[in-house]
């Protein structure tokens, strides 16, 4: 017995790049899920490109995201980067290990000229280590060179760039 449902069609994925025009790409958003649909035209083949992105939600503080909706401008107008929406100084730090707790303020400024001592806010006593910073990378880079592996007060000093922080 013949079926009366008329038959679908079925169109090949050729036949469907046909129907797009290149240009803007087509976005659907499906629960959390973002799925965008580019069409391009390279040596006179056509592409599509389909791209599947997952919306995540996050909470950050207020000033955070009062900062994320900066608006970029001069050179980083088309950075990707998060970090051009903020404005900040470049600093060369130098990171200074293995002080001596005991030692005096006047023979600590004395053997680093360049100051930047930490010191716990409570006893006033030196946290063992300090940051110091510099005008120009090339001071900065003298000073390590100076007092790396200096012998100070049956201490050896060590002194390298401060490393990015994790956050």
């Amino acid at each position: 017995m013949a079926s009366i449902e008329p038959e679908k069609i079925k169109s090949s994925w050729a036949d469907e790049m046909e129907d797009d025009e290149p240009g803007e790409p087509h976005i659907e958003i499906d629960g959390d899920t973002k799925i965008v649909t580019e069409v391009s035209l390279v040596d006179g083949k056509k592409f599509r490109t389909i791209r599947h992105y997952r919306v995540e939600k996050r909470k950050v503080a207020k000033d955070v995201a009062r900062r994320k909706t900066w608006v970029k401008f001069g050179l980083a107008e088309s950075d990707p980067s998060t970090s051009t929406t903020s404005l900040t100084d470049a600093v060369n730090l130098e990171f200074l290990a293995s002080k001596d707790e005991e030692v005096a303020e006047q023979d600590q400024n004395n053997a680093n000229q360049f100051g930047g001592n930490q010191a716990d806010k409570a006893t006033g006593n030196s946290k063992g280590f300090a940051f110091v910073s510099f005008e120009m990378r090339e001071y900065a880079l003298r000073a390590i060179k100076g007092v790396n592996g200096h012998g100070y007060n049956n201490l050896i000093l060590s002194v390298e760039w401060a490393r990015p922080s994790g956050n």
